[in-house]
């Protein structure tokens, strides 16, 4: 069971990674094609902008997302520094508890509210449903959950690069 633990974490870690590539140059791409239509045709793409912006939130949500893989986020630590060594995988523990429960409860507010967007048929850009561009936002918040609470239960990460 550990052993195909670790393959998904893999193969998410690779979808992950993928994903945040796509989603950059996409991004880089659709800017640059914007600013030389408008400097040069007088025009512009008119589904890019919102496009972009889209993409920037997916970005932070991937990078938040393999920082946590790496841990290499951004951590409030400070009962970690003072804690004696005997207790630091208990501290440690504690951390990723508490970690883990605010991003399941974000996952779940999130996921409330892009089925909101789907029940209102929020438009994202030309007709296409802005639900399906923030079904990202609660997976994100899901797999930063599932990372802390696999360093909770196995003392450390699962998957390494």
């Amino acid at each position: 069971m550990m052993r195909f633990i670790r393959r998904l974490g893999i193969l998410w870690n690779g979808i992950e990674d993928v994903m945040l590539v796509v989603s950059l140059s996409s991004m880089m791409l659709l800017s640059v094609i914007q600013i030389l239509m408008r400097n040069f045709m007088e025009t512009s793409l008119v589904w890019a902008d919102p496009l972009i912006r889209i993409l920037v939130l997916w970005i932070a949500l991937l990078g938040a997302m393999i920082g946590t893989r790496k841990n290499q986020h951004i951590a409030i630590d400070l009962l970690s520094h003072y804690a004696p060594t005997s207790l630091q995988s208990l501290v440690a523990r504690f951390i990723a508890l508490i970690a883990s429960i605010i991003a399941f409860v974000m996952a779940y507010f999130s996921w409330r509210f892009v089925m909101s967007e789907k029940e209102y048929e929020t438009v994202a850009f030309l007709s296409v449903h802005a639900w399906l561009f923030q079904l990202l936002i609660p997976v994100a918040f899901a797999s930063i959950a599932l990372r802390f609470v696999s360093e909770l239960v196995f003392g450390g990460r699962v998957t390494e690069e």
